[in-house]
């Protein structure tokens, strides 16, 4: 849990093992994990400086595995700038 500036706890958003998860990594370098049931994406660290997750998820549609992949939500939340950008 996280505290919100009003001092209340909000939930984080984590990474879990689920049947309908994604997981990207680099160099065994995790990247983001995906929920493609839900639609959400958590990023980690190095997922800011290295863009190669988005080729990642869009590679779930070329190769047939998906018909399309939707984000909704990044880290529990509205996606950061940059994440935006990158999806873009």
């Amino acid at each position: 849990m996280r505290g919100g500036s009003s001092g209340s706890l909000l939930p984080v958003q984590r990474a879990a093992r689920t049947a309908a998860a994604v997981v990207v990594l680099h160099a065994g370098v995790p990247l983001v994990w995906f929920d493609r049931n839900a639609r959400h994406l958590v990023t980690f660290p190095a997922a800011q400086a290295d863009h190669r997750w988005v080729d990642a998820l869009a590679q779930l549609v070329r190769s047939g595995a998906e018909r399309s992949v939707e984000v909704r939500k990044v880290d529990g939340g509205p996606a950061p700038e940059w994440a935006a950008t990158a999806l873009r």
